[in-house]
């Protein structure tokens, strides 16, 4: 397939960050494609950017291969094939034809993509982490994890699990109580809250929400608003950041409506906004949650550190966003163990493409 791309006659859908990477391996080679379609239009010199929906068929030569530089959205396909697309080649064929491409992507910088931090971890953690997982596939995909962070190889790139994030079918014990008290901290737009209460919805007694970014917070409340059944008075949601040095009132973060310190495609001007600073240890003595869920953009590690009292005396069950900063990986389940003295079973699942949405799944021992 690759002696088959002629310059100027193919196209990519997807400027992402693995397309642009894609793009210096193709301009190496002197490979230009005719188009990239994406959602916004960037504007970039000498290559138009846009939908390809709003293109009449005229604009479009349908003989020409599309590499689709995107994961996860099988629907792309479909609406490609549907305007006439026949020469569909997806990212994990890319992957192959143009391995350079990822072993550029896993060194960009980018949450855990910090090299060589993704994988210096020493032989006697690996070891001590390969014996703190409980079971065969959580010791996968830590190992394959570090090899692809490692090598940048397609052959230890980890699709990720069919299932809805943060609900795993195969983790028997996980969210095992009667009455739970949930603590979502980053709840978002509250997609998550929606999970808990469409399983659990007569199990929930209290759902705090704290969320740092006022636009999330108006989707959030206006999610609570619409859907009946989300139950209001067993909800409360908290506006603020956590994870943050106590001794600042306040901080300034991007109001851009998504993850606060995460990278942004989308060309529109970020504003900053104050948002105060949250003592988490206060508010998880208040409402005592036995479940805590927490995707915090890489103060993950800092409030488990606030959490501690709580953690070690309560043993709450904790599902983990463990891929934010290249050591999380290995030191979340590392400081847990140290501070419960070995009181948590310790789960890992791959739940996102580009080695992001990496879960730890940490189920107190006194469960059983």
């Amino acid at each position: 397939m690759k002696n088959e791309l002629v310059n100027n006659k193919f196209y990519i859908y997807g400027y992402g960050e693995y397309a642009k990477q894609l793009l210096k391996v193709l301009y190496r080679i002197g490979l230009k494609p005719k188009a990239i379609f994406d959602k916004y239009k960037y504007g970039e010199k000498d290559i138009y950017f846009g939908e390809i929906s709003k293109l009449s068929a005229s604009d479009l030569s349908l003989d020409f291969p599309i590499l689709i530089t995107i994961l996860g959205y099988p629907e792309i396909e479909k609406e490609l094939f549907s305007l006439g697309f026949m020469k569909l080649i997806g990212a994990t064929e890319i992957f192959n034809i143009f391995p350079e491409a990822l072993k550029k992507l896993v060194n960009d910088k980018f949450m855990w993509r910090k090299q060589p931090e993704s994988f210096l971890i020493t032989k006697q953690d690996s070891e001590k982490i390969n014996d703190l997982l409980t079971d065969k596939k959580s010791k996968e995909t830590f190992k394959n994890l570090i090899l692809f962070r490692k090598t940048g190889s397609a052959r230890y790139y980890l699709n990720p699990e069919d299932y809805r994030m943060y609900f795993p079918f195969d983790i028997c014990e996980l969210y095992k109580y009667k009455e739970k008290r949930i603590l979502d901290i980053g709840a978002y737009d509250g997609d998550t809250l929606t999970d808990f209460f469409t399983r659990y919805k007569d199990e929930i007694k209290k759902y705090i929400c704290i969320e740092a970014n006022k636009k999330n917070i108006s989707k959030l409340l206006e999610r609570i608003n619409k859907e009946r059944k989300l139950k209001y008075g067993k909800i409360e949601v908290i506006f603020g950041a956590v994870g943050i040095d106590l001794n600042k009132k306040n901080i300034l973060m991007d109001d851009n409506g998504s993850a606060s310190s995460i990278k942004n495609n989308n060309p529109v001007k970020i504003k900053k906004e104050k948002v105060p600073v949250l003592d988490l240890l206060k508010i998880a003595k208040k409402f005592k949650p036995n479940i805590i869920k927490m995707d915090i953009e890489g103060c993950d590690m800092s409030a488990l550190s606030q959490l501690k009292d709580f953690i070690s005396r309560d043993l709450p069950t904790l599902a983990l966003s463990a891929y934010h900063n290249p050591k999380d990986l290995w030191e979340m389940p590392l400081y847990l163990d140290l501070i419960t003295n070995g009181k948590y079973y310790f789960y890992y699942r791959q739940e996102g493409h580009w080695g992001l949405e990496t879960q730890l799944y940490a189920i107190p021992k006194n469960n059983e």
